[in-house]
């Protein structure tokens, strides 16, 4: 800060002073500071959003993504149907697929065309819901991994751990998948790769800065949960395939 200008005299910032801004105003401000100036967001802004803003934040940032991304395959003549009929195409240069009907293929596309773009609005119109189950899914898994590797301290510029700080921080981390939104028409879902990757570094980078961990920690924060998810989940598969195939052997053992 200059010291030769009075505090009175100074410009608003709008990180510092984010009232002084009107809602839509300083949502798109946020939505570009925390993109393009990450450290300062979540140094300066972060910590004066509330619970509420903060959730509100990600879900029209993201939603707003989501929308993008339909109206691009809009504006490029794709929906589901142009990948049912790739796939079929594909199907049909098999020998196993190649002698197969017409009739079959005329029967499916007949009966997908519409719940195709059924299941394409009903997506973006619903998206409010999928984004905060998906908030509330990860939140509980950072709330376990932070258990695991994040020690409260009497700190006042660390947050405190729990689902609800945590659900505040992923909603915000997850701006990130408006650069996968306008990048969407890259082909091969490069854009949707660029956004998630970006937002898992952005996540990372966020648990760090809030908490001031390394970022090694952080990403143990996020991944340790689900690595072990995975593991439970493949050893379940294992012991519940084990039981099928003793009895299947058993059945054939008494045939």
């Amino acid at each position: 800060m200059n010291d030769d200008i009075p505090p009175s005299h100074l410009p608003p910032d709008p990180l510092v002073q984010p009232l002084q801004n009107g809602w839509l105003k300083q949502l798109y401000i946020d939505a570009v500071q925390s993109i393009t100036e990450p450290r300062r967001f979540y140094t300066e802004r972060y910590p004066q959003m509330s619970q509420n803003y903060a959730i509100a934040f990600g879900l029209v940032v993201s939603w707003f993504a989501a929308g993008l991304k339909w109206l691009t395959r809009v504006v490029r003549h794709e929906s589901l149907m142009d990948g049912f009929l790739r796939i079929r195409d594909q199907l049909q240069q098999l020998p196993l697929w190649k002698d197969l009907p017409p009739s079959i293929w005329a029967q499916n596309q007949h009966v997908s065309v519409f719940p195709a773009w059924i299941a394409e609005v009903s997506s973006v119109a619903l998206f409010p819901f999928s984004f905060l189950i998906s908030v509330a899914i990860n939140s509980l898994a950072i709330t376990i991994g932070s258990a695991l590797f994040i020690r409260n301290r009497a700190d006042p510029t660390q947050d405190k751990t729990g689902i609800t700080h945590f659900m505040k921080l992923v909603s915000v981390a997850s701006t990130p998948v408006l650069v996968g939104a306008i990048l969407s028409f890259l082909p091969l879902s490069i854009g949707a790769f660029v956004g998630a990757l970006y937002s898992f570094c952005m996540l990372i980078f966020a648990i760090t800065i809030r908490y001031r961990v390394s970022k090694l920690r952080s990403f143990a924060v996020i991944v340790t949960p689900w690595a072990a998810l995975s593991l439970v989940g493949a050893c379940f598969l294992g012991i519940f395939g084990a039981m099928i195939l003793a009895v299947i052997g058993s059945l054939l053992g008494n045939a």
